[in-house]
């Protein structure tokens, strides 16, 4: 159906006075496209109808095989539809074609992060910004995997630092700025870029989440309170504002309004880990030792190898007195990792008692 349209479309394209002035993106400022069929691919990409716009693309490619923006523009459509391995072919040829060219390098690199190769998609970006050290949009994705894969907060804030002062302002990147100057414990900082962040998009609630737990953290508590009041007004359906909202109100000894907003929690999503950690924490504050356990045994089946919560359940069993379960569970962490917390004290504490 859309292919009989096709020549209608791009009758109606090519009556415009201005579209053969329409630039491919920011990063070719030096290439101006007057092909029709091009122009109406452009279009249909930034509605971002990738699929009719690779049915154009490929009949462009038809004519034309030889610009490495066509195949990088291919690459950029297969990766919105999720079909990677296209992508990452036809990012590999506009590569071949002009390996000058950056935009094919950033996408990629975001191939080789959704593959968890990190390594190289941090060698991708950076040839990227070699080559086009003008595109914010580069900064803004190196940073992410600063932040998110490599936990370098000083390098991520400097990233995002950069493509701010780029002119790339948006709800997103303000975010991940405020994430950042968190992680470096520069808290002000952070409630700031988290305040732009929402002033760009009020509905962001992860941006009321994350500002909530810097109030919290400089101890402004009814503020913190308030924003995970809106973030779950934004997203009723969303275990995470209940999460959060449940570990404020557990820091601040309020447990039963805590095991509320666990329960919600897990009754939105039951294979979050976490939520079974918090809620068992809770029961443990408020000595309910064998619901604790509970909750444990689930966050363990969920998450097996996580030694936070078998330190937990060790502590539980401690405080029930049974001695010969905590004892064999701070056996099991010691084996594994020697100097997790305390449990070296706590082991000999056990062997001791059960003398």
């Amino acid at each position: 159906m859309y292919r009989t349209l096709l020549p209608v479309l791009i009758f109606a394209f090519s009556c415009g006075s201005s579209n053969s002035d329409i630039l491919h993106s920011n990063d070719d400022p030096d290439h101006k496209y007057s092909d029709s069929l091009y122009i109406l691919a452009v279009e249909l990409m930034n509605d971002r109808n990738y699929s009719d716009a690779l049915l154009v693309l490929h009949e462009v490619l038809n004519r034309d095989s030889q610009h490495a923006y066509y195949y990088n523009d291919i690459s950029s459509c297969y990766f919105h539809l999720d079909s990677l391995k296209k992508s990452e072919e036809y990012a590999g040829k506009a590569i071949e074609l002009d390996p000058n060219y950056s935009k094919p390098y950033n996408i990629k690199a975001l191939l080789q992060v959704e593959a968890n190769r990190f390594k190289e998609a941090l060698n991708s970006f950076n040839q990227a910004i070699e080559l086009n050290p003008q595109v914010p949009e580069y900064y803004y994705n190196r940073g992410k995997l600063y932040l998110n894969q490599f936990e370098e907060y000083s390098k991520s804030f400097d990233d995002f630092s950069k493509a701010i002062e780029m002119g790339y302002k948006t709800s997103a990147i303000f975010n991940f700025k405020g994430v950042s100057n968190s992680r470096l414990n520069n808290e002000l900082e952070a409630i700031e870029d988290y305040s732009k962040s929402i002033a760009l998009d009020s509905t962001n609630a992860y941006s009321y989440r994350n500002r909530s737990t810097s109030f919290n953290r400089i101890g402004k508590f009814d503020k913190a309170l308030d924003d995970l009041e809106v973030a779950i007004s934004l997203e009723p359906k969303n275990q995470k504002g209940y999460s959060f909202r449940g570990r404020l109100l557990m820091q601040h000894d309020l447990y039963d309004e805590a095991l509320r907003d666990f329960n919600k929690a897990i009754d939105l999503d039951s294979s979050n880990y976490q939520n079974y950690l918090y809620r068992g924490n809770t029961y443990y504050f408020i000595h309910r030792y064998n619901e604790a356990i509970a909750d444990y045994d689930v966050a363990l089946r969920l998450n097996p190898d996580d030694l936070e919560i078998l330190y937990s359940k060790g502590s539980a069993y401690l405080m029930l007195g049974e001695l010969s379960e905590s004892g064999s569970i701070f056996k099991h962490i010691n084996t594994i990792e020697p100097n997790f917390r305390d449990v070296v004290e706590l082991l000999e504490k056990t062997e001791k008692s059960a003398h």
